[in-house]
């Protein structure tokens, strides 16, 4: 912990601004050995106060003798490594949403971009930040000064906090560490993650006044209630949003009271959807209907697990392989069983169960191919100077200049257009490929330009809460496929609910391809 002492040392009712955030730390159980580093001025103070809570208290008379601490723990340590800044007032589980969640490897703590230090995200991921000596180019976030590093950055980090502490423009005093490392961290290529503080509140005060604002809007709101809200998933379509998890979240309290474990919710789950295919098998109007009713029970237990795994941070890769897998057991079966159920009704409706069952298929299998790449885009390193003041991914990243007529992407060198007035009795050939090479790029410059406008138009509509619904509903999420099986069976015919889903369901799958081509264009 950085024990900033404009921060750090301002009274928080019976103790310290500091010693109430070792208490937390302590509460939420984080792993590890507590390491406290102060100003060489105030570490008799702090030793006094944190007493036996802390493992040791460092006395650092500027950041770089913080840096140098830091890169020692790194390079002799054996797990991840935390770093906070000791002026902090926030919820218990503003700190656990990044400190805890066994899904976060390196991330930083951000909020809305205000005063702080700025950072500037790009699909949940720190691309660059600023510190004292560093500027980032039009932040959309601050960093809050928590970050984790994970077990497999931890050797990065030391090697970053020598970098760091060698560049001549740090300051000679002890805060700052945060940002410096965030900095280096970023500009040495690893990926970060950027972990929204948000629905919680976290306050960094710098008077004793704003200490007793911050404790106020902490008091304002149940924390307990906010976790609970906020275990559902971030990005629901409105059938999932408006109606399911207002039921779920009911369920999900009597899951936790009782302690079940998410596999479990989803096992039941399956078990209640292959109730629904059972009384679809009927074929008659009874089983439609009851079919019907079964499927969306089994549509809120298929939230129910997610909430109780999101409140107990109990992830598990086998867990989101199972959760993943049968939801498309359940929805497939269904299929199956509407089919045979018209059957028995006397209508052959095989062709249309296969089309649909097809067309889903295909529609999982492009989402789980464009996830991977953007996962491995994501990944790809990009290294930069800490000693530079600004991180040249900034100014490069979305500069395209004209160059003649082609419109060629600026490399920084000079002339690359294909024709060129000093050269009019090149030889034919010459020509001919440089021509060529030219068409290429223009060509090329032409598809990037078309998909940033895509990109650009599909940000600008974001902004407004009915137009990010109505795309939420054009995908056609699992929450309003099964509302048009449950709906359309207990009052038409099986037939007509795969007429739906297939119609539906195309319309999407050509929205969704046509605007991840234009963002694969933009190389976004």
């Amino acid at each position: 912990m950085d024990g900033r002492p404009s921060a750090a040392m301002l009274p928080r009712r019976d103790a310290t601004v500091l010693a109430a955030l070792v208490d937390q730390v302590i509460a939420l159980d984080v792993p590890g050995r507590r390491v406290v580093l102060c100003p060489e001025w105030t570490a008799t103070s702090v030793r006094d106060q944190l007493g036996g809570r802390v493992n040791e208290v460092v006395a650092c008379r500027t950041v770089r003798e913080e840096l140098d601490v830091v890169a020692k723990s790194a390079a002799e340590g054996t797990g991840e490594v935390m770093v906070l800044d000791g002026g902090i007032v926030a919820h218990n589980e503003a700190l656990a949403k990044l400190l805890l969640d066994p899904r976060v490897g390196t991330g930083l703590l951000v909020g809305e971009r205000a005063n702080g230090p700025g950072v500037r995200t790009l699909d949940d991921i720190v691309w660059s930040a600023e510190s004292r000596v560093h500027t980032v180019t039009e932040p959309n976030a601050d960093g809050l000064g928590v970050l984790r590093v994970g077990l497999t950055d931890t050797a990065t980090l030391a090697e970053v906090a020598r970098g760091v502490s060698a560049i001549g423009r740090v300051p000679d005093t002890a805060d700052g560490l945060v940002e410096l490392l965030t900095v280096g961290l970023v500009r040495s290529g690893v990926r970060m993650s950027a972990v929204p503080v948000r629905p919680y509140i976290l306050h960094r005060p710098r008077t004793e006044l704003e200490v007793g604002a911050a404790l106020v809007d902490l008091s304002e709101i149940d924390e307990e209630r906010l976790r609970l809200a906020s275990a559902a998933r971030p990005g629901d379509g409105f059938y999932s949003t408006v109606v399911v998890r207002r039921i779920s979240k009911h369920v999900t309290r009597l899951a936790l009271r009782y302690n079940l474990k998410p596999n479990v919710i989803t096992l039941i789950s399956v078990a209640v959807a292959f109730g629904a295919a059972g009384m679809f098998l009927l074929g008659n109007r009874v089983g439609l209907v009851l079919g019907a009713i079964l499927l969306q029970a089994a549509l809120v237990l298929d939230c129910v697990d997610g909430e109780v795994a999101r409140y107990n941070r109990t992830f598990s890769p086998v867990g989101a392989w199972l959760d993943g897998i049968t939801d498309r057991i359940k929805e497939y079966v269904v299929y199956a069983a509407l089919a045979a159920g018209a059957s028995r009704a006397g209508n052959t409706i095989w062709l249309l169960a296969a089309a649909t069952l097809a067309l889903q298929t295909f529609r999982h299998a492009a989402d789980f191919g464009f996830a991977v790449r953007q996962a491995e885009r994501r990944a790809e390193h990009h290294v930069d100077p800490v000693e530079l003041p600004i991180n040249r991914r900034d100014d490069a990243s979305d500069v395209f200049v004209g160059v003649g007529s082609t419109g060629l992407r600026s490399t920084g060198g000079g002339s690359t257009g294909g024709g060129s007035t000093g050269r009019s009795h090149a030889r034919g050939s010459n020509h001919g490929a440089t021509a060529a090479a030219t068409g290429t790029a223009a060509a090329d410059s032409s598809g990037v330009a078309l998909g940033r406008s895509a990109v650009n138009l599909s940000e600008s509509t974001s902004r407004h809460p009915a137009l990010v619904w109505l795309k939420r509903v054009i995908v056609f999420p699992i929450g309003e496929r099964w509302l048009v099986i449950s709906v359309v069976a207990a009052l038409f015919d099986p037939r007509t609910v795969f007429i739906v889903l297939l119609s539906w369901g195309g319309f999407a799958a050509l929205y969704t391809i046509a605007g991840r081509v234009l963002r694969s264009l933009a190389h976004v």
